[in-house]
């Protein structure tokens, strides 16, 4: 997807020819049982990924950073394990009705009550999570509890795609990271609804915290958010188990410090929930996207 703002006639020349492949791509995915869909997605990432180079050597890289005494075919094994979950999750999107629909048996859920403990209270909330497994679910998993789950993330610059990844999610909203994302969040929060956010990307403009030992810039908004609105911060892991089969952890809300120093609770909070995404990784590194540039750049050289 071509990045940068687009005028109106880019938009309306450009999109539909960006658009026009994914669709098709996925709409033989769509066509295919879902075992046969998600099991030809990883496939296809498996044998691609690794012959583009430029994203092979950040996979590594970033091992590399996370865990320097790991064995090469240790890191080779993640890496393939990476690429076989992404893949598989493209080809599911088109899937994510039925994955998600009740009595799937698709999706096992632990620690549900939680969630089903703020709806039943009305009490907003902020679910925060990373890129492991298909989390393209919980946006789903929440609407079967009662409230559509507004996103805090950047869509694609391609309006067709946006609209059709925005269906799939079954999100309520999503909001793109500008600079007004932080306030319509708060507002969507005042009005009692979710919001969610993935922080495992790196964010030039937030705040440096330890991520495996390593200072990695990291957005502070849903900390900065929920300490001023004193909403509770739920982490949510979803992990896949085989196949097309996936498990939902939701854990206790997060601790929210409360000090006389606002901008000291921020750090915390932000090392607090960056704390819980290291810690799924260590569980598990084949379930994460090593190809985000978590990092400063100059570890990547």
């Amino acid at each position: 997807m071509a990045s940068g703002r687009r005028t109106p006639l880019r938009r309306l020349l450009q999109d539909p020819l960006e658009a026009l492949p994914v669709f098709l791509l996925l709409g033989l995915a769509r066509v295919l049982p879902l075992d046969w869909a998600s099991a030809l997605g990883g496939w296809l990432v498996r044998k691609i990924g690794p012959r583009i180079s430029g994203l092979q050597r950040r996979a590594e890289r970033g091992l590399a950073v996370a865990f320097p005494e790991m064995e090469a075919a240790e890191k080779t094994e993640i890496v393939a394990q990476m690429y076989d979950n992404f893949g598989r999750l493209l080809f599911e999107y088109p899937h994510l009705p039925q994955i998600t629909a009740p009595g799937s048996g698709l999706v096992e859920v632990i620690g549900d009550h939680i969630l089903l403990d703020l709806v039943a209270r009305k009490q907003p909330a902020i679910l925060i999570g990373g890129h492991f497994g298909n989390f393209e679910i919980v946006p789903r998993y929440v609407a079967g509890r009662g409230h559509r789950l507004n996103i805090f993330a950047r869509g694609p610059n391609n309006a067709i795609l946006g609209s059709a990844l925005k269906r799939w999610r079954g999100a309520a909203r999503m909001f793109d990271g500008g600079f007004s994302s932080g306030m319509q969040a708060a507002h969507a929060l005042r009005r009692g609804q979710y919001v969610a956010q993935l922080i495992d990307h790196r964010y030039d403009g937030g705040l440096a915290v330890p991520f495996f030992g390593e200072m990695a810039m990291t957005n502070p908004t849903m900390a900065r958010t929920a300490l001023h609105l004193k909403l509770p911060v739920v982490p949510c892991r979803t992990q896949r188990l085989a196949g097309a089969r996936f498990r939902i952890t939701v854990e206790e809300p997060l601790p929210l410090p409360d000090s006389d120093d606002r901008d000291a609770d921020v750090v915390a909070l932000t090392l607090a929930m960056t704390a819980r995404i290291e810690a799924w990784v260590r569980d598990d590194p084949g379930q994460w996207f090593w190809l985000h540039r978590r990092w400063p750049k100059v570890l990547y050289r």
